[in-house]
This record gives structure tokens, sequence and C-alpha cells, in this order.
């Protein structure tokens, strides 16, 4: 995926993949400069500071999910916003398009997914056994796995 953002805050596309970053945080709370030049650098992440007590708060970090992955994710924030929750660190990734190295339908498996320490039972997860290249990374930034979509996108 192309490192490229544009001014919606974080997202970058092709025909097949979309990503979208950002950091809402509770306005009274200060976030270090450092970070935030760095999310924003690495991660092109938008950086918005709210009111978490506002009701519509809620309402507007999902309206910004909800655009940025083009209405493939209606909600992530449920209100009211906990008054203890200082900050949303979002990070959402839409691919569509065919692997070099299909997906094995019998490979696939039906089990449990958890939010909020909540159970979500029949979750299908797709499942591939392969030997994948590790993409060299600078001192401090996570490792990548590279896969790459047919045709070499």
């Amino acid at each position: 995926m192309a490192e490229r953002y544009d001014e919606r805050g974080g997202r970058t596309s092709s025909r097949a993949t979309a990503a979208a970053n950002a950091i809402f945080h509770r306005d009274s709370f200060q976030m270090e400069i450092p970070y935030l030049d760095l999310v924003q650098l690495y991660f092109g992440a938008r950086l918005e500071g709210l009111d978490f007590d506002d009701p519509g708060a809620a309402n507007h970090i999902n309206e910004w999910v909800r655009e940025a992955t083009e209405d493939r994710i209606d909600q992530i924030v449920e209100p009211p916003i906990d008054p203890n929750t200082v900050a949303f660190l979002v990070n959402a990734i839409y691919f569509k398009g065919d692997w070099a190295n299909q997906f094995d339908p019998d490979d696939t498996y039906t089990g449990s997914f958890w939010v909020d320490g909540v159970e979500v039972p029949g979750v299908r997860y797709m499942t591939q056994l392969d030997t994948l290249p590790l993409e060299e990374t600078p001192p401090g930034r996570p490792s990548i796995f590279r896969t790459v979509a047919a045709h070499g996108r």
C-alpha cells in the first residue's frame, strides 16, 4: 500500500485498498507534541481534540470512520463515551481484490471474536500457512510481513 495521505486525515486508496488512521482525544487531555508529530509522519493520522462529554462526539467519530472507510464500517464508538476515556486510536484497513496466493475456502473456520470483553460467536476466519518475507524497517518501527495482491499490487 502506498504511503500517501490526503487532506481527509490519513486515508490512502487505490482500486483495491483503503486505510484510515486517526487519533481523537479528549480536548482537555494534552497530547505530547513529539508523539503527535510521529503519528502524523508515519501514519498520516488525523488528529482531533473533542469534548467527549458532548453527546455528539461519538457520532462525529463514527461519521469520520464511515466516510474514511467508504461506508464499510458504520460505528466504532458507542455513545456515551466513558468519562475515563482519554483517546481513541483508530486504524482501519480495507482490501478488496485477488491475492497472489488465494485463500482456500476449506481452511476457513468459525470461531469467536472478543469486543470490549464480550464474545461475538460465529466469526469466520480465513487462514493460510505460508512463508512470507519480512520487510526491513527502521529501528523502533513495527516489523511488516509482505504479501501481495494478484498482479503485484
